[in-house]
């Protein structure tokens, strides 16, 4: 990734930049929103939306840009023996230098224990450092790139929802992980933060962190609730009221949450 980061690209290469965030926006917005869930904001939930996106691209706009693949995952990568060998590179943009490390260690199909994925991105960033590329200090790139995680993910979903329902390709919306939204990890979203305040009206049941003197302890605020999925779920939520209730899972601890909706995947 660091060699793929320092290659000089030509002049007329795309930038990521408000355009294409606001493409990948309009994603989530007309595929899953629209399409697969049938929702219509109204205008007060419309505002909302739109001040969480707008703060998730100015979020990848303040990034310093290197050569970006912007799907470096680890489906397309192959081993070979001075590699890894990058597949799918034909889209490569001029984009936010956290955006790579995100889509590899978050990725939509793959997951991780939290402690690893944060170790691995602090490992990246000390030899992005070595290797003199414009990473910033850890605890900026860090915030930085949950943020990006929360963009990614969101552009997923429409991605995947699109997937389903224009091009006929089965079981795709449930594919991605709601690692960053009602997931396994809640990206700095503290009850001060400005996206808190952004997701008003939004439900999340997510692990929290510890936070001890403005500094992260690497414990959960509470204890791990993964296990507790759907007991934490059900207090919070009357289901009765829901027509359709849909699920994400891939662990042996999700299957009571699996169990609660109407389509599971």
């Amino acid at each position: 990734m660091l060699r793929l980061q320092s290659i000089a690209l030509p002049a007329d290469t795309v930038v990521f930049g408000e355009a294409l965030l606001q493409r990948d926006a309009g994603l989530f917005d007309e595929w899953y929103l629209r399409r697969h869930l049938g929702i219509e904001l109204d205008c007060d939930d419309v505002e909302r939306l739109q001040l969480v996106q707008r703060r998730l691209m100015d979020n990848a706009l303040a990034q310093a840009r290197v050569s970006t693949h912007r799907d470096y995952m680890p489906r397309n990568l192959m081993p070979v023996a001075d590699g890894p060998a990058v597949l799918d590179f034909q889209d490569m943009v001029i984009g936010p230098i956290a955006y790579d490390p995100v889509s590899l260690l978050r990725d939509a199909f793959l997951s991780w224990p939290e402690a690893r994925v944060d170790a691995w991105l602090r490992r990246y960033h000390a030899r992005a450092l070595a290797a003199v590329l414009p990473v910033p200090d850890i605890a900026s790139f860090l915030r930085a790139a949950d943020w990006l995680g929360a963009q990614r993910h969101l552009k997923l979903l429409g991605i995947f929802s699109r997937l389903h329902h224009r091009d006929a390709v089965a079981n795709r919306c449930g594919a991605n992980r709601d690692r960053e939204i009602g997931g396994s990890r809640e990206p700095e979203v503290a009850d001060h933060s400005p996206v808190h305040s952004a997701l008003h009206g939004l439900e999340l049941a997510c692990n929290r962190l510890e936070a001890l003197d403005g500094r992260l302890s690497g414990r959960y605020l509470g204890g791990d609730r993964g296990r507790h999925k759907d007991a934490d779920i059900r207090s919070r939520s009357d289901l009765s009221r829901f027509d359709r209730v849909q699920a994400y899972g891939d662990r042996r601890e999700d299957r009571p949450m699996l169990a609660m909706a109407h389509e599971r995947w």
